[in-house]
């Protein structure tokens, strides 16, 4: 198989995983109570997303043996840049939530009196 060859296989496989991240909250029933619920289809999606990204990790390195003004030179790149736009945004989305002040909210007074236990 050509460079070429290779390289459009390492898309559309890289296109398949991305697309199944995505499509598989559509067939994952959430699972657990509370807190958990809903946590294995984050897993999920960040399992294919790294699959994902290890396809990218490939792709831009058979990229390299493409000339530097080649568009497929340029699609070999996109996997790993969305990869790491990706990484980039969950670590600022869990920067901010540990850094940013919580929200204030007024103490309101109870509506009805606390009930006495009975013995």
């Amino acid at each position: 198989m050509s460079g070429t060859g290779i390289a459009k296989s390492l898309l559309a496989v890289w296109a398949g995983v991305y697309a199944a991240s995505v499509l598989q909250f559509l067939f994952i029933e959430p699972s657990g109570e509370g807190f958990t619920r809903g946590l294995n289809q984050i897993m999920a999606f960040l399992s294919w997303q790294l699959l994902a990204a290890i396809i990218g990790f490939t792709a831009w390195f058979v990229g390299r043996k493409h000339s530097p003004g080649r568009a497929l030179r340029l699609l070999l790149r996109l996997p790993l840049i969305l990869a790491g736009l990706l990484s980039g945004g969950l670590i600022l989305l869990i920067a901010y939530a540990q850094l940013a002040p919580p929200p204030e909210r007024p103490v309101l007074p109870p509506e009805q009196p606390a009930r006495t236990a009975r013995p």
